[in-house]
Formats: structure tokens, C-alpha cells, sequence
């Protein structure tokens, strides 16, 4: 009940986590398709990009 709630009231749904659920940020922006967040770019931050920037390759 609680997803479809959720779901329908434009909120995203974190597979791995079914308590967690997100609006207007990247996870939302990814989850849901949408071409940016409301709240910062859509493209997910990795681990690896995080690494790059660090290293000053990215």
C-alpha cells in the first residue's frame, strides 16, 4: 500500500531499500527517467567518479 501511495504521488522508490523514497533529487531524477533533479544534476556521483576527482583525473 505504502508504495503504490507513494508511487502515485510522483515519488521514486530505491529498489535495494522499500522504506526509501526520494522526490526532486538525483536518485529520483535516475529511478524515475526524468532529464534532471529539481535539486542538483541527474547523473548519479560513483564511487569511481568521486576517486577521480580526488586524484585530479576527472
Amino acid at each position: 500500500m505504502l508504495y503504490h501511495a507513494m508511487r502515485g504521488a510522483g515519488f521514486s522508490n530505491l529498489p535495494s531499500e522499500w522504506w526509501h523514497y526520494d522526490f526532486g533529487n538525483q536518485l529520483w531524477a535516475h529511478y524515475g527517467g526524468h532529464p534532471q533533479a529539481h535539486f542538483g544534476p541527474a547523473q548519479l556521483d560513483t564511487i569511481e567518479e568521486r576517486w577521480k576527482r580526488q586524484l585530479g583525473d576527472g
